[in-house]
């Protein structure tokens, strides 16, 4: 057998089918790994961690019912548990949102480029009916409780990274999951703090050299006075 033949395409045959599923490298050593999408809802309603947890205790499955809570408690004024509680004697989220009067429009996103699961129903609802339906015509949505909580996650996620809510449908039903989007605003998050913290650094650099050079400038400038002086006791 000729190995040294054989050897390179045994070496390259899996690299183009492994190259594919290679997981994401892990945060370089002292960076935070990037939140959860619980953990943004948290950020953006601005609750206390021992809160989120007493919350996700409650809730019969957090990731779904948590960002659906946390915003009808908002917008009606309530406490997030009054509104679990209803979710617990067995209401959909639609029932809720009616039950506590919040419009479904206070939480749909619709982009023309955004055309999938939910953005799509809610695309074809505004363009039916515009800014102003008629009541009760959100029912014709028939949107899921997981539906409603997409809408809220990534209105969560866009506060938090300060994105567009339109940008984000869009990049959702380009294919990219909740947890990529956060993934990837984390990582130019991160990014941008290196640099900013770069540029403070070149910007301190430079301001201690511009005042060595401006002090350098000074004692040059007192010492030709002082020889200036000095020249002229002579001539006296």
């Amino acid at each position: 057998m000729n190995l040294p033949r054989i050897l390179p395409l045994l070496l390259l045959a899996p690299l183009g089918a492994a190259a594919q599923k290679l997981p994401k490298p892990p945060a370089p050593p002292g960076l935070p790994p990037p939140p959860d999408p619980v953990e943004v809802v948290r950020q953006f309603f601005k609750l206390a961690p021992p809160k989120l947890e007493a919350l996700k205790a409650k809730a019969k499955l957090p990731d779904v019912d948590l960002p659906n809570a946390l915003w009808v408690a908002r917008q009606a004024r309530l406490q997030p548990e009054a509104v679990l509680n209803a979710r617990l004697s067995g209401l959909s989220w639609v029932e809720i949102f009616v039950k506590f009067r919040v419009p479904l429009d206070t939480v749909i996103i619709v982009d023309d480029r955004a055309h999938c699961g939910p953005y799509d129903k809610a695309w074809g609802y505004r363009h039916k009916h515009g800014r102003r339906p008629p009541r009760g015509a959100a029912a014709e949505m028939n949107l899921t409780d997981a539906e409603i909580s997409e809408f809220i996650q990534i209105r969560a996620t866009a506060g938090v990274y300060d994105e567009t809510i339109e940008d984000l449908a869009a990049r959702r039903c380009a294919g990219e999951s909740v947890r990529e989007i956060i993934d990837d605003e984390d990582d130019d998050e991160q990014g941008g703090n290196d640099d900013g913290q770069q540029g403070n650094h070149d910007h301190d650099h430079n301001h201690d050299h511009n005042h060595d050079r401006e002090h350098g400038r000074g004692h040059h400038d007192q010492d030709h006075r002082d020889k200036d002086h000095r020249d002229h006791d002579n001539h006296d």
